[in-house]
């Protein structure tokens, strides 16, 4: 008599497993290896910059956020000729939501940047910055902004306020007159989108928008009575960003703080937006790898079955299982009262800073080897706090993550104010402190809580 009962499961099981596969497969064709950056976040780091002259007379254009909610960017010709007594440059947020800002440095160097100053902190997301030598010709980026074409004969204000995205590729970089380097980007750009963030496909600003290609035209009215000039496009497709690494350069100056992606020529820790890089092998050669893998595991899967059936029709019938003795367990299982083994635990994702509160809330950087530093001095610290944070020490604490036990080491650098665990505990100074996934800490105040996380 041959044993069956298996056999008569499996094609079923076998059914639902190749199914899931093919699922994978054809998923596959669409979505890339690495996770989509978040779109939503970006956008709610893109802010709308209205200015008002003191007759009324408006103009407004796009920015994005910096230093933890403290700071905006936008164009210099954004705001120029809006900063005389009893004018107003502000950030509008929502429907009767805005932010009075004033202008800190503008047009430094002759670069067509300004960076705004807020009279209050405001809850969005600050960018991740990525340098000009991750970039490369072809790559697809994203330009978010309020173009006025777009939002032209809108009559609410939650239409209007709502951010515009415009794709395209680097199609080569360039210098202009002044020696400021650019970006030559297919994305349209129109006016209103001026000082907006132009973003990688991870997520990071590469760039601040700032023309398209224009030209004077003889404009005739309808009727052949009027005739006049008009700004009209030079071409299609012809755009330009300033590089992020001009504008970095003026953040540093400002010590306004600020996180960068990891660039190729710097292998320390640095902070990262959340989800993990991108590979940077061609899209299509993650699909053929990804595609391929997926092949072969089905190709497994059935080989398996074939070889299980084949061995259940030969199998005999599985003799009766023999009575338990007393004090011991079948298969293996210790008895009642004897504690299991502990297996060890396998790892669990990537480790993770992620700001809380404070001027790095919604930031994350991932933790690889080596002590990441907190605290103001940005010489001997990797995580840098603005020099307006008196209550954090120069170098406050340290944290660093152990891969072989999975726990994060948290350890206070003697500093003035002490490091806290969320429960108020104050860390003595020296002695590292053990954390799990999950626990946060503080320095100071809670104003900058931060957790530690596996994901």
């Amino acid at each position: 008599m041959l044993c069956c009962s298996h056999v008569t499961a499996r094609p079923r099981l076998v059914a639902v497993l190749m199914t899931a596969l093919l699922t994978l497969l054809a998923l596959a064709i669409k979505v890339p290896l690495s996770e989509a950056a978040d779109v939503e976040q970006m956008k709610a780091s893109t802010v709308f910059v209205l200015c008002t002259k003191a007759n009324g007379q408006q103009g407004n254009g796009s920015g994005f956020v910096v230093g933890g909610g403290k700071f905006v960017v936008t164009n210099a010709h954004v705001v120029n000729g809006f900063t005389s007594q009893g004018d107003s440059i502000d950030i509008v947020l929502e429907k009767d939501r805005t932010v009075r800002a004033h202008v800190l440095v503008a047009n430094v160097a002759h670069k067509d940047l300004a960076v705004l100053e807020l009279t209050k902190e405001i809850n969005r997301p600050s960018v991740t910055f990525a340098p000009g030598d991750t970039v490369k010709s072809g790559d697809k980026v994203l330009a978010m902004g309020f173009p006025a074409a777009a939002t032209s004969g809108i009559g609410n204000i939650e239409s209007l306020l709502e951010v515009r995205l415009s794709d395209g590729i680097i199609s080569g970089k360039d210098v202009d007159t002044e020696g400021i380097k650019r970006f030559s980007i297919t994305a349209p750009l129109n006016p209103g989108n001026s000082g907006g963030p132009l973003f990688n496909e991870r997520g990071h600003v590469i760039g601040v928008n700032v023309q398209k290609s224009l030209t004077n035209a003889v404009v005739v009215s309808p009727d052949g009575s009027t005739v006049g000039t008009q700004r009209v496009p030079l071409g299609e497709g012809i755009a330009w960003a300033i590089q992020a690494d001009e504008l970095m350069v003026l953040l540093d100056r400002l010590n306004i703080p600020y996180p960068k992606a990891k660039s190729p020529s710097e292998p320390e820790v640095v902070p990262v937006q959340p989800g993990p890089d991108k590979s940077q092998e061609p899209t299509n050669s993650k699909y053929a790898i990804f595609a391929g893998i997926i092949a072969l595991i089905i190709l497994i899967a059935v080989a398996l079955y074939m070889h299980q059936k084949k061995s259940s029709m030969q199998r005999p019938s599985v003799p009766p299982v023999p009575p338990v003795p007393p004090g011991s367990s079948p298969y293996g299982v210790p008895p009642a009262g004897h504690p299991a083994p502990v297996m060890p635990t396998a790892p669990r994702g990537r480790p993770i800073l992620r700001g809380i509160t404070g001027e790095y809330a919604g930031s994350v950087l991932e933790l690889r080897e080596g002590t990441l530093t907190m605290g103001r001095d940005p010489k001997t610290c990797q995580l840098v706090f603005s020099p307006e944070s008196k209550d954090v020490g120069r170098m406050h604490c340290t944290v660093r993550y152990e891969n072989a036990n999975q726990n994060f080491l948290l350890e206070d650098a003697n500093s003035v104010n002490g490091t806290f665990l969320i429960s108020g505990e104050r860390l003595v100074p020296r002695e590292p402190r053990r954390l799990r996934s999950g626990d946060r800490f503080y320095l100071s105040t809670q104003k900058n809580l931060f957790e530690v996380r596996l994901e």
